[in-house]
């Protein structure tokens, strides 16, 4: 029993490192970019409030927003809004590394945390929890390709309704996911103390 307990604990360890590190090297990454993109406006481009516009109108407002940030005289509007389109496109290729990170850490530790607390609810529970982290990753790639086709034409008011519908749907399995995980990770660190305190013995 103590062996395979053991065993499940060790088995996601290259997965949480590798997801660690796309992590970091995402954020490295993306904020380089920005930087280079962006510097001279000292701006930044409002993704998450893109992902979940809902509509071709509000879309289109916040791509005009930051054109008008980083426009400066003499520039041309046509250029700077195809500076502005080429950064978030950027930004949605990386975070295709970002979502196989989370998706996997999550289909593979929440089944662990819940083999780890035992009882049937946590196990079944962690198990539902990591095909949901799967369904959050699938979600979320939706979720980029109907942005790609929403910069591509932003009259495309469907495809923006799309990616605010999956965004959403991503954010909540996301949030339930860390709940669960913290939910988890707190009664193994009280059960934990009352183990060295000698409480219920």
């Amino acid at each position: 029993m103590a062996a395979g307990s053991h065993t499940a604990l060790r088995t996601p360890t290259w997965m949480l490192v590798l997801t660690i590190f796309t992590f970091i090297g995402f954020g490295l990454l993306t904020n380089r970019a920005g930087h280079m993109e962006f510097s001279t406006a000292r701006t930044t481009f409002p993704i998450v409030a893109f992902e979940i516009a809902g509509s071709s109108e509000a879309a289109e407002h916040i791509l005009s927003e930051s054109v008008e940030n980083l426009a400066s005289p003499g520039a041309s509007v046509a250029e700077v809004r195809g500076l502005v389109e080429t950064s978030v496109r950027r930004s949605l290729w990386w975070d295709f590394g970002f979502i196989v990170g989370y998706s996997l850490l999550i289909f593979k530790l929440a089944p662990s945390l819940g083999r780890k607390r035992g009882g049937q609810v946590w196990v079944w529970s962690g198990t539902a929890i990591g095909w949901s982290g799967l369904l959050a990753g699938v979600l979320d790639i939706f979720e980029n390709v109907s942005l790609f086709q929403v910069l591509q034409d932003t009259s495309r008011d469907a495809w923006a309704s799309a990616a605010a519908l999956a965004s959403w749907s991503k954010w909540i399995l996301v949030a339930i996911a860390v709940a669960y995980g913290l939910g988890g990770l707190i009664g193994s660190g009280v059960e934990a103390i009352e183990r060295r305190v000698g409480i219920g013995r």
